[in-house]
């Protein structure tokens, strides 16, 4: 039976295993294949039978304390370089002891793939023997599924590397489960460095983007507001610029004079299609990074005015002021910049688009909010192509152009299931894609691109036979876009929203010069080794903390522009937390919040400038409102 003080401590810690636990417990039909025994040296050890009967010990059956020594021993010159340490494997936890009393400030998580396991270990060993508040969480990993909830859950604790450590036995025993965990955590890990270096590279950008951008909101229409009817069960093609594209071009030629379908223009597509004198019915462009205005300069150089624009709002900002043609907004779930602003005219909520690694990602959630179909991938190769990643004709100075230019290649099977080459890039823009048209339950998703990258979800219909087969009738409206309604933002509800940052940007300056003083007095307490006083300080710093938190100018613009900085020191934050010696925490907490203070101040400099620009925008706009009724 589960000890009684593992119970209390469980239904705190881990609720949900608690329950499982408890149920288990209430079977009378344990299938009891785990046995506690005695080892050589009188310590208990467990031994698990098979489907044939045949037993293999969890733990060493001669010393489980000494095999626990030498498990941790194997760890010994690298586990002060990880924040959290993920024990998958508990057994009766003999190498766990070893490690919290090794290693007392290191934060660490259980992961059991077996509950009787669990339950034994929970019914001879006290949970509250380690460190206080050391161990952050416990989870039963039975099944895939559950493997994948453990690591989101395991990767949110630990903000820095996290080491794994497995008993030995385990990998015999559990091998199926350690390879779910395994393979779970490997692909979590390298979405978690993806999703850093996007912050890093976009951080900054998505607000100035969302500031300079929005007046552009404000006096456009949203394309998501469109007559319902423009779209709704038409054929849609999305016209990528990946090799494959080049053979395409007459057959778009031919669905672009006879209007078979609407021709988007994504990414780089538009370069390749102007070349051939073929002009798609939109071009949909979201990247926010300073080099996408480099796509529409041959565009803009042209003079080419008359192509709808449908931007994504935390688009590069230089595009919308350079091109001077119709533009359409969809607005981009990382523009806290709109979600502050914008209120529509008629009530209804603003609709957000996912941020996603490729704008065919963004554009498929638009056409299948839109109600297009079905809808046409060409040009969408996404693999390298007779050693080409682009169609003839596309060339940049900053991207990799040919396979040779890119040395971290993948397999994976094309279309007619052979294996061809990709990039890490490519390939995680390929599983998005997929997991797009699965989420959004689009049916009917064709997929052209001869030579391309299988995409799970589509169709593949060479684009002759979908010419020939299904875009049979005239259904392009010309000029669209007079059908997308009017703008439809509330420019007074701006205006307030205006005077409220202008407000909040100031009561965050007040707040950064408060928690000067308070680093200030906290690093002289410190040196004075004050630790009374540096208590007082503390609690006053959590009260500063949560007005920080709460402040509109802070949470919608420079916490966003310093997402990576934030996360260090809530990192750090989560590592002093149970730091039982005031002083080294107070040097921290001046050394890294001070810095991220520092970082917070910089911020502020480059937006206020913007913002100001901004209101006086908004202003105008409102005024002029007025003077037209």
């Amino acid at each position: 039976m589960i000890l009684t003080d593992n119970i209390s401590y469980l239904k705190k810690l881990a609720p949900s295993v608690w329950d499982r636990l408890y149920q288990f417990e209430q079977q009378f039909d344990w299938v009891n294949d785990i046995e506690l025994i005695q080892s050589k040296i009188g310590l208990p050890t467990l031994t698990k039978k098979n489907s044939q009967g045949l037993t293999t010990f969890i733990h060493s059956k001669y010393d489980p304390l000494q095999e626990a020594e030498q498990i941790i021993d194997q760890y010994r010159n690298e586990i002060t370089q990880y924040q959290h340490v993920v024990f998958f494997g508990v057994g009766l936890g003999y190498h766990i002891e070893v490690f919290t009393k090794r290693y007392p400030n290191i934060t660490f998580s259980i992961c059991e793939p077996n509950k009787e396991i669990l339950y034994q270990y929970l019914s001879n060993k006290k949970l509250d023997d380690f460190s206080s508040g050391s161990l952050k969480d416990i989870y039963l990993v039975e099944n895939e599924q559950e493997s994948l909830v453990c690591v989101s859950s395991i990767l949110k604790i630990a903000a820095k590397k996290t080491l794994v450590i497995i008993l030995p036995s385990y990998r015999r025993l559990f091998r199926e489960e350690f390879s779910y965990f395994e393979n779970n955590f490997s692909k979590s890990i390298i979405n978690k460095k993806s999703e850093m270096r996007i912050n890093i590279a976009f951080e900054k950008r998505w607000i100035i983007n969302g500031i300079n951008n929005l007046y552009n909101v404000l006096t456009s229409s949203d394309i998501l507001h469109v007559d319902s009817k423009l779209f709704k069960n038409k054929p849609v093609l999305i016209v990528a610029a990946g090799p494959s594209l080049e053979e395409e071009i007459e057959n778009i030629r031919y669905v672009k004079e006879n209007k078979l379908a609407y021709i988007f223009s994504i990414g780089s597509a538009i370069n390749a299609l102007l070349s051939n004198d073929i002009i798609p019915d939109a071009v949909c462009t979201y990247d926010p990074s300073e080099l996408n205005q480099v796509v529409f300069a041959n565009l803009i150089e042209r003079g080419l005015d008359n192509i709808p624009m449908i931007f994504g709002s935390t688009v590069a900002y230089e595009i919308l002021q350079k091109y001077l043609g119709p533009k359409y907004h969809m607005l981009i779930n990382q523009d806290l910049i709109a979600y502050h602003y914008l209120k529509r005219n008629d009530g209804e909520p603003l609709i957000f688009l996912n941020d996603a690694p490729t704008i065919a990602v963004v554009t498929l959630q638009l056409l299948a909010k839109l109600g297009a179909n079905p809808v046409v991938l060409v040009g969408q190769n996404l693999a390298y192509r007779d050693n080409q990643y682009y169609a003839k004709g596309i060339d940049y100075d900053h991207i990799p152009t040919s396979r040779n230019s890119d040395k971290n290649l993948v397999k994976v099977k094309d279309i007619e299931g052979n294996e061809i080459f990709t990039s890490h890039g490519l390939n995680s823009m390929r599983l998005q894609i997929e997991n797009c048209i699965r989420s959004n339950g689009m049916k009917n998703v064709i997929n052209t691109t001869v030579g391309g990258a299988e995409i799970a979800g589509t169709n593949y219909i060479p684009m002759k036979n979908v010419i020939n087969e299904i875009l049979v009738n005239q259904v392009v409206e010309s000029n669209w876009e007079h059908h997308v309604s009017s703008r439809g933002y509330d420019i007074s509800y701006a205006l307030t929203q205006s005077q409220v940052m202008e407000q909040e940007k100031e009561k965050f300056k007040i707040i950064v010069f408060e928690f000067r003083k308070i680093l200030s007095d906290i690093s002289r307490q410190a040196e004075m080794k004050n630790r009374k006083r540096l208590n007082k300080l503390f609690n006053k710093f959590d009260d500063k903390f949560t007005r920080l938190q709460n402040n509109k100018f802070y949470l919608h613009m420079i916490n966003r522009m310093s997402r990576v900085h934030f996360e260090v020191v809530m990192s750090m934050f989560q590592e002093i937390r149970y730091q039982k010696d005031e002083i080294t925490k107070a040097q921290r907490v001046v050394d890294e919040f001070g810095s991220y203070l520092d970082h917070c101040l910089l911020n502020t400099a480059i937006v206020e400038p913007l913002m100001n620009e901004l209101h006086g925008k908004i202003k105008l706009l409102y005024n002029k409102n007025l003077g037209d009724k």
